[in-house]
């Protein structure tokens, strides 16, 4: 899955209070574009990346994640902080 891919093109996830499962395929925040995963008011991200979780990815990318004081991300059982 991609978050933001083309040079024009961005994208947003926004959790607001819920919970999303993320299984099995890369992930990728900000791939030649700008992506943002945003985590809000106890919102819950469970992810199992047995590939790669690419921020960032090729120059010119923005990647972000913001994770609020009362919610998490955890990726198969390990919190990412």
């Amino acid at each position: 899955m991609t978050i933001g891919k083309a040079s024009i093109g961005g994208g947003t996830v926004e959790l607001l209070g819920t919970t999303w499962s993320h299984t099995g395929i890369d992930m990728t925040i900000g791939n030649g574009g700008s992506g943002t995963v945003d985590l809000t008011d106890n919102a819950i991200l469970f992810t199992d990346l047995s590939n790669s979780l690419d921020i960032g990815k090729r120059p010119g990318s923005r990647g972000l994640v913001a994770i609020d004081a009362t919610s998490t991300w955890t990726d198969t059982g390990v919190p990412i902080t």
